[in-house]
């Protein structure tokens, strides 16, 4: 009888408590939106040296910098959403009328529930002042 208790403690402790655990995959949420150069109207100081889009990460963190050209008088919108292991960012010229001139911009999105050795992709789309439709801009992979 002593034996079968052990046994049926040993198979309840098999079976419940030794069971692997399921790792849930984090979702990437945007945390924040920082605008830089002429969100800032700062037009003379602007650090921006190139246009395209960079990433990079830091802990749980993917920080997403976007850094394009536009015309001064730019009112843009932009939308983000993440699905499964993807970024997804679409940046809208929304002003009226455009300007005479060009002026540099910034966007960095910071997201959290970034995962070591997890391969994660992100896409940005522009739309500028008068185009028809949205571009692809920039797109990559990411991975720590």
């Amino acid at each position: 009888m002593k034996t079968i208790l052990i046994l049926g403690f040993l198979l309840f402790f098999l079976c419940f408590c030794c069971k692997k655990e399921n790792k849930i995959e984090s979702t990437l949420i945007l945390k924040e939106t920082l605008y830089g150069g002429c969100f800032n109207k700062n037009f003379k100081s602007s650090n921006i040296t190139s246009n395209g889009v960079s990433y990079s990460t830091n802990d749980d963190t993917i920080s997403l910098d976007i850094e394009f050209k536009d015309n001064c008088g730019g009112k843009f919108l932009t939308e983000n959403s993440t699905r499964n292991d993807s970024i997804f960012v679409f940046i809208n010229d929304t002003s009226e009328l455009g300007a005479y001139c060009t002026c540099n911009f910034s966007i960095i999105n910071k997201y959290i529930g970034f995962r070591s050795n997890k391969l994660y992709h992100y896409f940005v789309y522009l739309k500028t002042l008068n185009a028809p439709d949205y571009i692809l801009y920039g797109s990559g992979s990411i991975i720590k």
